[in-house]
């Protein structure tokens, strides 16, 4: 009668427990705070009147979790832009031009797909954030704006 949910609480962490042995304590407290939020959250969430089962609102509370990282990686993996042609990456037109969500970022030390030939291989360390191309960003190269602008060059 004094106790309250904390029955209700222990009965409904245990099922799922993710208890495990650890030579560090706080790794214990940790999950054990981690498996009350979610029990007290299951528990607020049927309080509103949704029916479901335990097992599956933990499963949405992990999709919830894990599913905007796995769509990030499935995009990356299955549908990247890039494809090679006469050994230079390239993406179609649409997505090189679409807007401007096209930003250098740093990656591996690979060659420029619009300055570098056979006879004279330049390395460039930047690439575009979308299409995956490596580019040359710096003072005397400006590959990166000639990539994504509409003029045709000689990379194609």
């Amino acid at each position: 009668m004094n106790m309250g949910f904390v029955d209700k609480l222990d009965q409904l962490k245990s099922n799922f427990g993710l208890d495990r042995r650890s030579h560090k304590c706080w790794h214990r407290i940790f999950f054990h705070f981690i498996e009350i939020c979610v029990v007290n959250s299951y528990i607020l969430y049927k309080l509103n009147g949704q029916q479901i089962s335990h097992k599956d609102f933990r499963r949405a509370v992990v999709d919830g979790l894990v599913a905007e990282k796995l769509v990030d990686l499935k995009t990356t993996r299955d549908s990247s832009p890039l494809c090679i042609k006469k050994h230079k990456p390239t993406v179609s037109s649409e997505i090189r031009l679409e807007s401007s969500a096209h930003q250098p970022e740093r990656s591996t030390r690979r060659r420029c797909a619009v300055c570098s030939t056979k006879q004279m291989k330049i390395r460039a360390e930047r690439s575009c954030s979308v299409c995956k191309v490596p580019l040359c960003l710096s003072k005397s190269r400006t590959c990166f704006q000639q990539y994504h602008q509409k003029l045709k060059s000689n990379y194609y």
